[in-house]
């Protein structure tokens, strides 16, 4: 068994970012190219471990994988294709209900604001 491990897991995970970055940019599916982007985003935090950088593994997933990832998914599911008709409709049914919970949260935001002893502040000269 080898001391040194490191080219054994560097080349695979090389291998993975650059095949998954790759087919991010060469396929036509959109959703498909930002699940390969994660993936080539998890080869680079394997690529951190491999460097013996945990900290910046960890801030590689929580950040990247964690954060722009899934946003851009987001992004993607939430916005409507080129070309294609408009859902009409499609938020009309339940409308009233996200209006009822923002107005019973503003008046217990209200109460709560109201109701709380503050301390005064000083000002200093």
């Amino acid at each position: 068994m080898p001391d040194d491990i490191s080219p054994y897991a560097f080349y695979p995970l090389a291998l993975l970012t650059l095949v998954s970055a790759l087919l991010t940019v060469r396929l036509k599916n959109v959703f498909h190219s930002a699940l390969f982007l994660i993936v080539s985003f998890f080869g680079v935090a394997g690529m951190y471990l491999v460097l013996h950088a945990e900290f910046l593994s960890a801030a590689q997933v929580l950040v990247y994988t964690g954060a722009i990832a899934v946003l851009i998914l987001f992004g993607i599911m939430l916005t409507h294709q080129v070309g294609s008709p408009p859902r009409a409709g499609q938020f009309r049914t339940m409308s009233w209900i996200p209006a009822v919970l923002c107005l019973l949260t503003a008046i217990s935001l209200g109460y709560v604001l109201v109701r709380s002893p503050w301390i005064p502040l000083r000002w200093f000269p």
